[in-house]
C-alpha cells in the first residue's frame, strides 16, 4: 500500500486515506449482546429465611465489568422480596421471581436476568381456627364442625404439621366427641364434636404441643331434643277416687344437659304402679313449651298408696312421689277453718305441752261460706316437723322431742284453706321454762304485749335470772314489723337495761326469798309497724338459779315466740 501511495499524486493522497479510516475497526473483538450472570438460576426458601444472589456483568465486547451495581426486583413482593443488594427473603408460600438488571449507561448495553424463587412454609408455631363451629344443641353434633390450621409466624399453611390438636370447651358443660384429632398435610378437621350443657354462649379451644393455642369465635348453645320428663308439679299426696288430682300433675320436657325442651305435640302417659288402680284422663300433650298438664287425671277404682309413672316414647319413666287414693269423702269442704288452744279463746294459737309424750287436744271449728259449722270430717291434720310432735287424724297432738313445730289443720280437698298453732315442747317434764306469754303468734291488733316469765317445775324455788331479749328491728328500720315503745319490771328485784339503746334488752332478776311456780318478770309494749311481715324474739339465758343457788341454767328450756303480722 506505502508503494501505491507514493506513486499516485499528490491530490489523490487524502482521498484514499479517508476510505482506509471508513472501513476501521478490529475484526478480532465484534459487538454481542450483554449479559447478566446470577450465581443461581433457581432456588428455594424457607419462609422467614434469607438468600444472597449474587450477579455478573459482561458488556457487548465479551468483556466483564467487575464492580457493576445491578438492579434488583421481585415480582411477587408478599412472596419473596429482596434487596439492592440481592438478599431475598422468604415471605408468603408460593413462587416470585427475582429479576436483576442492568440499563446500559454510557452505551455499555442493557441486560437482565431471572432466578426462579420458591417459598415455602416455615416451622409451625400457632394455630388458626379456619372454620368457626356453629349449630350448637345440647348433646347434638354441631351442625358446622371446625375446622384447625396449623400455620407458621408468616401465617403460612404447614402443609408437612402432623401434629395432634385437642378441643376443650369455654364454659360450663360437657365437650363429647373425637376431641383430639392429628393434623392432615397441615389442616385438623373434627368430625363428631358435640356439647351438653345449660344455655348460653361458648367458645372452643384448641391445644397443640409447642403450638400457641387458638380460641374459635363465641356461638350459642341452645336446647337439645328432649332426653328426660320431669316434674314442674308432682302429683298430691291424697286422691280421692272419681275426684280429679287437685292439684293436676305437671309433667315437662328437658334435654339432656338439664334445659327445657320447648317441644310441642309429645304425648304423656300416666299409670298407676299399684293394682287396681285404674286412672282416667291419663294421656297429656305438651304445649309449646314442652309441658303437659294432666287435667281431669282421676283414680276411677281402686284404694291403696301409689305411685304414678309417667312415660313418653323414647324417653325415660318419670316416676311420682306416693300418693294416697282412698274412697270419695262424702264430707262437705269447709270454706273457715279455725284451730286455738282451746274452745274459750278462739285467738289462743300457742300450745306448750307440759313434757314429751305428753298430749294436748286442740278446738277445731269446721264452716262453710255462710259460717254455718259442717263437720269436721273433712278436715285433715298434719305437722311441720314431725321429729318434734305428732298428730293423729283427729287432731290430739303428742309432745316428742324438744322444740317447736306447727300443727295445721286444713281443708281435705281445697289445702288453701287452713289454720295452725304453733306448738313448744319442753326437754322434760320437770325442766325449767322460759317463755313468753303470748296468746298467739299472729299480731292482729296494732298494739300488743309480751310478757317474760320463768318457771321452777321440779318444786324447787327460783332465786335469780339473766337473760336477754332482742326483737325485730326498730321503727327506722324498714323491714322491721314492730316497734318495741316501753319496758316495765312486773316484780321487785328485776332490772332492765338497754346495752345498745334500741334493739336489746338485758334483765336481771335476784331475790334474797327463793320463788316457787311461775315467775313473771316484765313486759314489752310493741307497736306494729308494717304488716305482711314477720320475725322471731330472740330470748337468751345467761344464767338460771335455783333457790339454793344450784346452776339449773342448762336444764332449762327456751322457747322463743314468733310473732306475725298479717
Amino acid at each position: 500500500m506505502r508503494l501505491l501511495l507514493r506513486r499516485l499524486p499528490a491530490r489523490i493522497a487524502p482521498i484514499v486515506l479517508l476510505v482506509v479510516g471508513a472501513c476501521g475497526g478490529d475484526p478480532a473483538t465484534p459487538d454481542v449482546p450483554a449479559v447478566i450472570a446470577i450465581s443461581a438460576t433457581s432456588t428455594t426458601v424457607t419462609s422467614g429465611a434469607t438468600v444472597q444472589l449474587s450477579g455478573t456483568y459482561t458488556n457487548t465486547k465479551g468483556k466483564l465489568v467487575p464492580g457493576t451495581v445491578l438492579t434488583w426486583s421481585s415480582s411477587a413482593p408478599s412472596v419473596a422480596s429482596v434487596t439492592s443488594s440481592g438478599l431475598v427473603t422468604g415471605a408468603t408460600a408460593g413462587s416470585a421471581t427475582i429479576t436483576a438488571s442492568y440499563a446500559g449507561t454510557g452505551g455499555t448495553g442493557a441486560a437482565s436476568s431471572t432466578v426462579s424463587l420458591t417459598v415455602v412454609a416455615g416451622a409451625p408455631t400457632r394455630l388458626v381456627v379456619v372454620t368457626q363451629p356453629s349449630g350448637a344443641a345440647s348433646g347434638v353434633r354441631l351442625t358446622t364442625q371446625p375446622v384447625v390450621e396449623v400455620r407458621d409466624n408468616a401465617d403460612n399453611l404447614v402443609t408437612t404439621a402432623s401434629v395432634q390438636v385437642s378441643a376443650s370447651l369455654v364454659g360450663n358443660g360437657v365437650l363429647s366427641g373425637t376431641a383430639t384429632v392429628a393434623a392432615a398435610q397441615g389442616v385438623v378437621r373434627f368430625a363428631d364434636l358435640a356439647l351438653t350443657g345449660a344455655l348460653g354462649n361458648r367458645a372452643l379451644q384448641f391445644a397443640a404441643t409447642g403450638l400457641a393455642t387458638a380460641t374459635s369465635g363465641s356461638f350459642a348453645l341452645g336446647a337439645g331434643p328432649p332426653a328426660l320428663l320431669a316434674f314442674d308439679r308432682d302429683v298430691p299426696v291424697a286422691a280421692e277416687v272419681g275426684v280429679a288430682l287437685t292439684p293436676p300433675p305437671i309433667v315437662r320436657l328437658f334435654d339432656n344437659g338439664g334445659n327445657v325442651a320447648a317441644v310441642a305435640g309429645v304425648s304423656i302417659r300416666a299409670t298407676a304402679t299399684a293394682a287396681g288402680i285404674v286412672l282416667a284422663n291419663d294421656v297429656a300433650v305438651t304445649d309449646t313449651d314442652g309441658r303437659a298438664t294432666f287435667t281431669g287425671l282421676t283414680a276411677t277404682s281402686g284404694a291403696a298408696t301409689s305411685t304414678l309413672q309417667f312415660t313418653a316414647a323414647g324417653l325415660p319413666a318419670l316416676t311420682s312421689r306416693a300418693m294416697s287414693v282412698a274412697p270419695r269423702d262424702t264430707n262437705a269442704t269447709p270454706t273457715f277453718i279455725t284451730v286455738a288452744r282451746t274452745a274459750a279463746d278462739t285467738n289462743e294459737k300457742i300450745v306448750v305441752l307440759t313434757a314429751p309424750g305428753a298430749t294436748a287436744t286442740p278446738f277445731l271449728s269446721a264452716r262453710n261460706a255462710l259460717q254455718f259449722p259442717v263437720s269436721t270430717g273433712g278436715v285433715t291434720w298434719l305437722v311441720r316437723d314431725a321429729s318434734r310432735a305428732s298428730v293423729a287424724a283427729e287432731g290430739r297432738i303428742t309432745g316428742i322431742a324438744e322444740g317447736r313445730t306447727w300443727v295445721v289443720a286444713q281443708a281435705t280437698r281445697n289445702p288453701a284453706v287452713a289454720d295452725s298453732l304453733l306448738v313448744f315442747v319442753p326437754r322434760s317434764a320437770t325442766s325449767p321454762i322460759v317463755r313468753t306469754l303470748m296468746p298467739s303468734y299472729r299480731i292482729t291488733t296494732d298494739t300488743f304485749s309480751i310478757v317474760v316469765q320463768v318457771e321452777s317445775r321440779d318444786g324447787k324455788p327460783l332465786t335469780a335470772a339473766d337473760l336477754e331479749l332482742a326483737w325485730p328491728g326498730s321503727q327506722s328500720s324498714p323491714f322491721a314489723p314492730v316497734t318495741a315503745l316501753t319496758f316495765t319490771t312486773l316484780r321487785p328485784g328485776v332490772t332492765i337495761t338497754q346495752p345498745d339503746g334500741r334493739q336489746v334488752l338485758r334483765m336481771t332478776w335476784v331475790t334474797t326469798t327463793p320463788v316457787s311456780g311461775p315467775v313473771t318478770l316484765f313486759r314489752l309494749n310493741c307497736r306494729v309497724n308494717q304488716r305482711g311481715v314477720g320475725n322471731q324474739v330472740v330470748i337468751t339465758l345467761n344464767q338460771l338459779l335455783a333457790g339454793d343457788l344450784t346452776d339449773v341454767t342448762a336444764q332449762a328450756s327456751v322457747f322463743n315466740p314468733v310473732v306475725i303480722v298479717p
